[in-house]
Parts: C-alpha cells; sequence; structure tokens
C-alpha cells in the first residue's frame, strides 16, 4: 500500500489485534470526506478550489487534515495572492488501502456508483 507494505490480520483476531494496539477507528467528518476527494482528485488543490466545490469555507477542516497527515502543502500557485497547494500524503493512501492514486476510480465511475 502507497508503495510500502501493510500487514493485515484475520478479521476474527481484530478486537484482540485493536486493544493490544490500543487503536481505535478512524472517524472522520463529512466535511473531511469532501475535502479529501476535492484533493484527491483535482490536486494540486487551494483552498479557494476547495470552497468552490463544497460552496462553504474549508479552512478549518484543510488545518484538521494537514494536522492529521492526511493532506500536506506542496508549494504555492503562480497566481495572485499566491496561495497554498495541497496534496495528499502517504498517510491518506494508507488509511483507503490504496497503491497509488491511480487507483482511484475516475469521477464519471464514482457518478455511477452513486446511481
Amino acid at each position: 500500500v502507497a508503495g510500502g507494505w501493510q500487514l493485515r490480520t484475520d478479521p476474527r483476531f481484530a478486537d484482540a489485534v485493536s486493544r493490544a494496539l490500543d487503536a481505535g477507528s478512524v472517524r472522520m467528518s463529512r466535511a473531511a470526506l469532501e475535502v479529501l476527494a476535492v484533493i484527491a482528485w483535482e490536486q494540486p488543490s487551494t483552498k479557494g478550489d476547495v470552497d468552490r466545490v463544497r460552496g462553504v469555507d474549508s479552512g478549518a477542516t484543510i488545518r484538521s487534515l494537514l494536522q492529521r497527515g492526511l493532506i500536506r502543502v506542496a508549494g504555492r500557485r503562480a497566481e495572485p495572492g499566491r496561495p497554498l497547494e495541497y496534496r495528499t500524503t502517504r498517510a491518506f493512501l494508507q488509511l483507503f488501502s490504496l497503491s497509488d492514486l491511480a487507483t482511484l476510480p475516475t469521477l464519471a465511475e464514482a457518478a455511477e456508483l452513486e446511481e
């Protein structure tokens, strides 16, 4: 996964392994998932790009995703104001069990799944 290895256990032992590692499930808000989707499909993306797609301010959600290490600052866009550009990280790939970004469904495939 994400260019590396990921070890998994038999689902029968999930409770025991979870207790041993003291690992809880990852919970994400709808806003966080929306922001991740926009950045993953359109990266590099600016806050303005995300806000245009979502129709609401995404600043707090972007900060949260940065703190969780799911997105990173990838530079600045060459336009007025020089806004920060964001990209997904290896942690994003690992969280969603993706080998690389090419394994994401296309927007057309995602629309078909919704139907």
